[in-house]
């Protein structure tokens, strides 16, 4: 009975209070349990229905009875059209191909055929496909006993008269550009006097035509080895299939290559051009911003050289040039007309130009030509006499026994000496 009341006096005074706690709505807390359990009867599978969603991946396409005629038919579509295709190009292109081919054989003589039965039946590769930088020089064996060069080198150096004829006798010789050769068949030393005599330059500087052959020093030296071949890697066609080989280049193809794909020459020009115009831009802004030292007095100028030549030809007529004319600094004389014609123009690009010829007759080198085998090779010094100078050149020639003939002539000024000299007046 105390009890009822002591509650009731509570619940009034609670409903006579002015501020009253308004009513929120609970948020309904999820269960913590864990929706998926390894444990079968830990498993709550309405709320992991409920809160995970679940994918089923969809499967490949059913395959009917009647599905595979579209592929079939596509497949035999093309195979027809490819035949038809195929049918029409060997009618339009191989047939009338054959039938000349046929006509031009049957034309033929039997000598003929047996020519090009012959050279069919040889090794030689439908087609060679060579790649760029993979030439290689290949050093030859020695020459045996037994090998044709060897008994002509024995029978040349057992011959007296022959080795005369080849150093100095008979002079008939002519040169040509197109085979970069001597047609010469006569000795080195009237080779070179003929030549001299033949070029009016030289036969102006030497006093007339009347040029003799003073002293000769040559010898004739027997190669223990033939001279290295070149090889070039490639692809190679036979009739029997594709492979990767080797094939031998002329020497002469293979350093023209060489020169292309290594162009030392032209890319210093093209530096010594570039540096030079660089060098002078930058001088010509410092000056105008007077960033640069007073000047000194002006060098005495270098002496200038004549570059010898050093190509297949007897002496070239540069040598000649620079006895009867001034001497000029080295480099291209179509670059000096150039720069002549040009003397309105920028100086710096003049400059630069002059330097860049310059650069590139100092490294141009000449493609070096190798002898072929079995030849002989001659080198040493010829002094030809005019009436008024000497002129002394050294010589280095390649000479075949079996053609009888130089295959191969380079020469360089040793020295042109005036036979009358005067001293300076004073």
């Amino acid at each position: 009975m105390l009890r009822r009341w002591s509650m009731a006096p509570r619940r009034a005074l609670a409903s006579s209070l002015p501020l009253a706690r308004p009513r929120v709505a609970a948020r309904p807390v999820v269960d913590p349990k864990r929706t998926v359990s390894l444990w079968p009867w830990r498993r709550n599978r309405a709320a992991a229905q409920a809160l995970i969603p679940i994918y089923f991946s969809r499967g490949g396409p059913i395959l009917r009875p009647g599905n595979w005629r579209g592929p079939l038919g596509r497949v035999l579509f093309s195979i027809v059209a490819y035949t038809v295709c195929w049918q029409i190009y060997v009618y339009v292109v191989f047939d009338p191909l054959l039938d000349w081919a046929d006509s031009e054989w049957n034309a033929l003589s039997e000598k003929e055929k047996d020519e090009m039965d012959k050279a069919a039946a040889s090794d030689e590769p439908i087609l060679f496909l060579p790649f760029p930088f993979m030439t290689k020089l290949v050093a030859q064996p020695p020459y045996k006993g037994s090998d044709p060069e060897w008994s002509t080198f024995v029978a040349v150096s057992r011959d007296q008269q022959i080795q005369k004829d080849i150093k100095r006798t008979l002079p008939t010789c002519s040169y040509s550009p197109a085979l970069r050769s001597w047609n010469t068949a006569g000795g080195l030393a009237e080779t070179i006097r003929s030549a001299a005599a033949k070029n009016p330059q030289y036969a102006k500087a030497l006093g007339g035509q009347n040029i003799i052959i003073r002293k000769y020093w040559l010898d004739i030296l027997y190669p223990p080895k033939p001279p290295p071949k070149h090889y070039m890697s490639g692809i190679i066609v036979y009739d029997d299939g594709i492979y990767w080989g080797d094939r031998p280049v002329d020497s002469a193809t293979a350093g023209s290559l060489s020169i292309a794909l290594y162009p030392k020459a032209v890319a210093t020009a093209a530096w010594t051009f570039c540096d030079s115009l660089f060098t002078q831009t930058v001088n010509d802004v410092a000056n105008a911003l007077r960033l640069n030292p007073p000047l000194s007095p002006p060098e005495a100028p270098k002496p200038q050289h004549v570059v010898l030549p050093k190509d297949d030809k007897s002496v070239s007529e540069a040598s000649a040039r620079s006895t009867t004319s001034p001497i000029r600094p080295t480099g291209d004389h179509n670059l000096s007309k150039t720069s002549d014609t040009e003397s309105s123009g920028d100086p710096r690009i003049q400059v630069a130009m002059q330097a860049a010829s310059g650069a590139f007759v100092e490294n141009w080198k000449p493609v070096p030509s190798y002898p072929t085998r079995g030849c002989l090779r001659v080198d040493g010094i010829v002094e030809i006499h005019g009436d008024t100078a000497l002129l002394c050149v050294y010589v280095m020639a390649s000479y075949d026994p079996k053609l009888k003939k130089y295959v191969s002539i380079r020469t360089s000024l040793k020295h042109m000496v005036s036979l009358k000299q005067k001293p300076a007046s004073g």
